[in-house]
């Protein structure tokens, strides 16, 4: 076991090694020691992705694109406090989220004119996606 992983609190380790097998311990509890990389979503409310791709590589961020979404990026260089000081950042053309909190709006889909309810609504990452996929047309209910 890394010695990162001996810096979580000893009882979420105990927790862990009654939930996951033994002879996979060290590699699941290892992942929470891994370094994640920044990923945000362009929000396609105030900005269109191929514009703020071009200006993000323009001031030296190198962007992967995903696959799944096309509206996200992975930050492959550059760090996330150069991001936040972006022109892109501050108007809030992008937003800093984790891809694996992105996947629920789109697994939802939800279309302009339809209601949605969102009750996990903290800080409100997949509230505003929710809203983009909607193009801000019907009723969106955050809690």
């Amino acid at each position: 076991m890394r010695s990162s992983v001996r810096v979580l609190p000893e009882l979420f380790l105990e927790r862990l090694k009654k939930i996951v097998p033994s002879q996979k311990f060290d590699s699941v509890a290892n992942t929470f020691s891994d370094s994640k990389p920044t990923t945000f979503r362009v929000n396609s409310l105030k900005a269109e992705r191929n514009l703020v791709k071009e200006e993000l590589t323009r001031e030296g961020f190198r962007l992967e694109s995903i696959s799944w979404y096309l509206d996200a990026f992975i930050l492959r260089e550059g760090r996330l406090k150069e991001l936040e000081k972006t022109e892109s950042y501050k108007k809030g053309e992008i937003y800093v989220q984790n891809l694996s909190s992105m996947i629920p709006p789109l697994v939802l889909d939800p279309k302009p004119g339809e209601t949605a309810l969102d009750l996990t609504a903290a800080p409100g990452s997949k509230t505003s996606q929710i809203a983009a996929l909607m193009n801000q047309q019907g009723e969106l209910i955050a809690n």
